[in-house]
């Protein structure tokens, strides 16, 4: 072989090992089906599954969400995130730094974490599609709610004076009324005694509750595709959903709240799902079509829009949930397990959210729902399509 010849077949080499394969074999996470990677299709991290984790009190429920999330939950495999403090009061001595960021039980001396009204802890998410990570509050409020806050510019500083809520680092937003203070307005979660589930990754949960049969949902931290329309990154694109309690979960509903990419500061919160209006389900042309076109419920993409004066951009999407038009009660799955669509209640002109399942856990009293398009019955949820979506 000349030199040249030589030269030519490194070449070659380098060109194949460098190109994205077209098919890598099956893969999948959190049960979902395997799945054929293709040029285009780009992995997600594994998406981690709290299926219907029946709680007697809304102590037991923070606790729940907390140790699944810093997959710290006997028998349930969480994505791992980070405790970085709590504020006890039985047992403890106000703010508390755990000896192990995954073991909520290593807080100092014979501290329990949530089980008294006001007690909170505070959770890092790990670091996401924009290379940064972001803080997640959650206070057990009361008997009746959890309260839960997004602080998105990952400043948390342990060691301050033990009150609830403490006193906020800069950024850190809860309810629809802008940053937080003091004494800020927070997300109250609804809870009790009943059924806690989450869905989360390393950079966003879904938390939801079903308590006497009334589904209450949440969306925290990043979307996907963020700043894809912008000329500077958007490397925070951490969100907040503070309506858990609304029965028509889309449409002209302004329930999403970040910090401007345009300055990291100004706060909005008057995101929305961007999508096909759900207001009128039988009468409406667009809607009638997408629910039913391929013989079965339509699912299409959510991507939440922030209208703000000089802040207006289309953010992302969300990851790992769909919009679906239909009216099967406050909630539904499919037969194969894979997929649960969800309401806060069941009505004429309600907006169902359809979400990945972990393809194994049966939900009790679900109807039976046939998604004909998307969902993760096709493209598991913890991989994605850059340019049309996750469906």
């Amino acid at each position: 072989m000349t030199y040249l010849h030589r030269i030519l077949a490194f070449l070659l080499v380098l060109a194949l090992w460098s190109t994205p394969a077209l098919a890598v074999g099956p893969v999948g996470g959190g049960g979902a089906p395997g799945w054929t990677q293709i040029y285009g299709i780009q992995p997600r991290p594994e998406m981690h599954y709290l299926p219907y984790h029946a709680d007697a009190t809304s102590a037991e429920g923070a606790q729940t969400w907390t140790r699944f999330l810093i997959n710290d939950l006997p028998g349930i495999d969480g994505p791992g995130w980070d405790l970085l403090e709590c504020r006890i009061t039985l047992g403890g001595a106000g703010r508390l730094v755990p000896a192990d960021s995954h073991d909520l039980d290593s807080l100092p001396g014979a501290a329990v974490a949530l089980a008294t009204n006001d007690d909170w802890c505070v959770l890092r998410a790990l670091t996401g599609d924009g290379g940064t990570r972001w803080v997640l509050y959650v206070e057990l409020q009361s008997a009746a709610a959890i309260n839960v806050a997004v602080c998105p510019l990952d400043n948390w500083a342990t060691g301050g004076a033990d009150a609830s809520p403490p006193a906020w680092m800069a950024g850190c937003f809860g309810g629809g009324v802008g940053l937080l203070t003091a004494a800020g307005t927070l997300i109250s979660f609804p809870s009790g005694n009943g059924n806690y589930s989450a869905i989360a990754d390393v950079s966003m949960v879904q938390l939801f509750t079903d308590i006497g049969g009334i589904v209450r949902w949440g969306y925290f931290g990043e979307l996907d595709g963020c700043g894809t329309d912008r000329t500077t990154p958007d490397t925070r694109c951490f969100v907040a959903f503070d309506e858990p309690t609304i029965s028509r979960s889309y449409g002209a509903q302004t329930a999403f709240n970040r910090l401007s990419p345009v300055d990291s500061a100004t706060a909005l919160n008057d995101g929305r799902m961007d999508v096909p209006t759900t207001s009128a389900v039988t009468t409406s042309v667009i809607t009638q079509t997408l629910d039913t076109q391929l013989g079965g419920q339509q699912s299409w993409p959510l991507f939440i829009q922030f209208f703000l004066a000089g802040h207006d951009h289309v953010a992302g999407k969300l990851r790992a949930c769909a919009g679906m038009a239909s009216d099967v009660g406050a909630v539904g799955q499919t037969a194969d397990l894979c997929t649960l669509a969800v309401s806060s209640a069941a009505g004429a002109n309600t907006g169902l959210l359809v979400l990945p399942w972990d393809c194994a856990t049966a939900y009790p009293g679900a109807a039976a729902i046939t998604i004909s398009h998307g969902g993760w019955k096709a493209v598991p949820a913890d991989w994605i399509v850059p340019e049309g979506g996750n469906l």
